[in-house]
C-alpha cells in the first residue's frame, strides 16, 4: 500500500456575534397609587390594611382613563394593599384580564420600620427633613428605593418589549427620577419648600425610550 503526502487544508471557522439588542419603542407611566383611608394620619409605610379611600378610588379612575386609546399591555405593581387596589381600577378601565397584573416585590414602598404607625408629621421633622446621620441610616435611602424600581423597569419590563403602567409609591418612583436624571428638585429638603415635582397620590410620570436610554416625557401634575 502506497501512502500520499495530502495538502494541508485550512481550515477557517468565522463567527459573527449578534447584534445588540436594542429596546423597542416603549411607554412606560410611573404611578403612584390613590389617597389613603389614614383617619390618624400615620406613616404606614409597609403596614398591611391601608386601603384606598373613596376619594382615592374616584381619582385613580379618572387617572386611569387618561391611559385610554394608549398601547398598556400590563400593570407592574407592589404588593400593598393600596397599590394592589390602584392596579385593578386600571385594569378594570383598560379592559385588562387580572393576569395581566403582575406583583413584583422591588416596587414594595421604602423601609421605614421604626416609623411605622407613627404620627407623619413628626416623622417629616424628624427624618426627612433632619441632616441628623442617625435617623437618616434608620430608613432606606429614596436612591436605594429607585434603584429598586429600575431594576424592573431595566430588567423584565424592557425584556418584554411593552407599554405598562408601573404602579408604586411616592419615595421609590421619585428615587427613580432621581437616579435617572439627577434632579434632586423632587423631594422637599425643608417644611417651607413645596415642590411640585414630588409625584402627588393618584397621578403618574410618563417615560419614554430613547437612544436605548429612558427620558421623561411628562407627567399628569
Amino acid at each position: 500500500m502506497v501512502e500520499h503526502d495530502l495538502p494541508k487544508v485550512e481550515v477557517r471557522v468565522r463567527f459573527s456575534l449578534p447584534a445588540p439588542k436594542l429596546m423597542k419603542n416603549m411607554n412606560i407611566y410611573l404611578l403612584r397609587h390613590g389617597e389613603v383611608e389614614n383617619p390618624k394620619n400615620v406613616l404606614y409605610g409597609r403596614l398591611p390594611d391601608f386601603h384606598l379611600s373613596e376619594q382615592g378610588r374616584v381619582h385613580i379612575k379618572r387617572t386611569a382613563e387618561e391611559f385610554i386609546g394608549k398601547n398598556i399591555k400590563k400593570i407592574y405593581s407592589s404588593p400593598l394593599e393600596r397599590a394592589v387596589e390602584t392596579s385593578k381600577i386600571v385594569l378594570e378601565v383598560l379592559g385588562l384580564k387580572e393576569t395581566d397584573l403582575i406583583i413584583d416585590e422591588r416596587l414594595i414602598e421604602s423601609q421605614a420600620d421604626k416609623w411605622q404607625g407613627t404620627d407623619l408629621e413628626v416623622y417629616k421633622k424628624t427624618v426627612v427633613y433632619s441632616m441628623s446621620p442617625k435617623t437618616q441610616t434608620e430608613v432606606e435611602l429614596i436612591s436605594h428605593a429607585g434603584d429598586r424600581v429600575l431594576s424592573v423597569i431595566n430588567g423584565p419590563i424592557k425584556d418584554r418589549g411593552e407599554d405598562v403602567v408601573v404602579v408604586s409609591h411616592g419615595d421609590p418612583l421619585v428615587g427613580a427620577l432621581i437616579n435617572l436624571t439627577d434632579d434632586w428638585s423632587y423631594v422637599e429638603h425643608s417644611p417651607n419648600e413645596r415642590t411640585r415635582k414630588y409625584i402627588p397620590k393618584g397621578e403618574f410620570v410618563e417615560l419614554k425610550n430613547k437612544n436605548d436610554s429612558w427620558e421623561i416625557v411628562k407627567s399628569s401634575y
